[in-house]
């Protein structure tokens, strides 16, 4: 018989490279030269790997450079020779023609957003709108076993969340063979030739690895583009047909499960049920400086009135978080076999059905006839302070 556990403990967590600048539309009404209208256009798109200051390129960063990325390309404004905009068919609320050089960044980003909705493509939420979501957001806290004496008290309560996984739209298949052009990024670079001239709404699939879901902010860029800047001395007034644009992404958390089996060889009726009592802590670098931190701290049980094998299954694991198991409590008279209480193991995302991490242990009756109890706590932290009660392991989880 199994029994689940949705309990995370303390999360220790940033979010990791949560805004980019992508390579904005310039203000073409500064330009004084005119669009050669017969020309194609060629779009580059680079994966931009985010390196801290005086660090190496992180590893978790660094396998976007050999990940497969699909980049989406949406023309949503036609350009006249002058480099003035005309919003195509559905798109005309965008107000493209009305860009000067008053528009800001912070502008064009919200444009590039409107640009999505209007397809139906999936965003990843504003900087601010995570952090918001972060702050004011419940979550479960630590489990607490207590069995023939304490096993501890709630990990924390220092907050902090990870930023979840974006869902997809079922219904997105759909959306992206309205694309009018698709890129595909190989090795960080990805080339499109032949492209209309025009405004683009530049959307990129979401990609998993092992450990995280990386998402790309919505952006418009314009081809041919022009980098004329007359605050600049020297700024060429020319249209560049081939353009090169970059992608920074937002890394965002995914989850995998841990599944503990216990096995009980014998068992004495005359003692009653026995209680095993794990603690289960993982480990993981999440803000890329080296250091290992606590993602989740827990105490799970299981109970057994008769020999045989059941299990605990523990989700909501950051994936890539290596795992410490150790059996705390093996029952008044049972001792485990096998040598090692402690197991350990590495949690990876879960991409199809059985593909948790598993730890084994196994314990026989010692001939000892010493009567033991125990009990569970269950502490749910609400933002503000801790709550809990005391439940029974035949409630079916520590953690509901």
């Amino acid at each position: 018989m199994g029994m689940k556990y949705g309990i995370k403990s303390r999360l220790c967590a940033v979010l990791a490279a949560i805004c980019f600048l992508a390579a904005l539309p310039r203000m073409a009404a500064l330009a004084r030269s005119l669009i050669d209208m017969g020309r194609e256009c060629t779009l580059t798109v680079k994966t931009e790997i985010l390196v801290q200051d005086g660090e190496e390129e992180n590893a978790d960063w660094s396998e976007l450079n050999e990940t497969e990325i699909q980049v989406y390309l949406y023309r949503v404004a036609d350009v006249n020779q002058y480099g003035e905009y005309e919003g195509t068919e559905g798109f005309e609320g965008l107000e493209l023609e009305k860009v000067d050089s008053t528009v800001k960044a912070d502008d064009w980003r919200e444009k590039a957003r409107d640009a999505a909705n209007i397809l139906g493509l999936p965003i990843p939420p504003r900087a601010e709108d995570a952090d918001s979501k972060a702050a004011n957001g419940n979550i479960d806290g630590a489990a607490s076993g207590n069995a023939e004496g304490g096993f501890g008290l709630p990990v924390g309560t220092d907050w902090k969340f990870l930023p979840e996984a974006m869902e997809l739209p079922a219904d997105l298949g759909d959306k992206l063979l309205q694309a009018d052009a698709s890129i595909t990024v190989e090795n960080g670079i990805g080339t499109k030739q032949g492209l209309a001239q025009g405004m683009y709404l530049v959307w990129v699939m979401p990609v998993e690895t092992d450990s995280y879901q990386y998402t790309f902010l919505p952006y418009l860029v314009s081809l041919p583009n022009n980098s004329y800047d007359p605050s600049v001395p020297g700024s060429a007034d020319e249209w560049e047909y081939e353009t090169t644009v970059g992608l920074k992404p937002r890394q965002n958390i995914l989850y995998g499960s841990l599944r503990i089996k216990k096995t009980l060889n014998s068992y004495n009726e005359a003692l009653g049920e026995a209680m095993f009592v794990f603690r289960v802590e993982a480990r993981k670098d999440l803000d890329h400086d080296g250091e290992k931190e606590i993602v989740y701290s827990n105490v799970v049980a299981l109970e057994f009135d008769a020999a045989g094998q059941k299990e605990a299954v523990i989700e909501h694991i950051p994936a890539g978080s290596e795992v410490t198991v150790e059996e705390i409590y093996s029952g008044s008279s049972y001792t485990i076999q096998g040598g090692s209480d402690t197991k350990e193991t590495v949690v990876w995302a879960e991409k199809g059905i059985g593909q948790g991490a598993e730890v084994d242990f196994t314990n026989d009756y010692d001939g000892r006839n010493v009567y033991g109890t125990g009990a569970v706590n269950h502490f749910t932290h609400d933002g503000n302070g801790w709550s809990g009660r005391r439940i029974t392991v035949k409630e079916g989880s520590v953690g509901e």
